[in-house]
């Protein structure tokens, strides 16, 4: 997953938590099993698998499925 998120570091984007929670912000750093995320002048540390979807402000997309 660390990968395929790349596409949208520093991007403003749109992201859907595991509980359909949507948040608007940046994905500031990528690590391997979370991103930093800056959104209401703060930073959230969300771990990839409370991630469901993430849509880049302008274009591209990612959808994730928990196992």
């Amino acid at each position: 997953m660390k990968e395929s998120l790349q596409q949208f570091l520093n991007q403003e984007v749109r992201l859907v938590k595991d509980d359909d929670f949507v948040i608007w912000g940046r994905i500031t750093k990528i690590h391997d099993d979370c991103i930093e995320f800056f959104t209401d002048n703060r930073i959230m540390v969300l771990s990839f698998n409370r991630i469901k979807e993430i849509v880049a402000l302008g274009k591209g997309r990612m959808h994730h499925e928990n196992p």
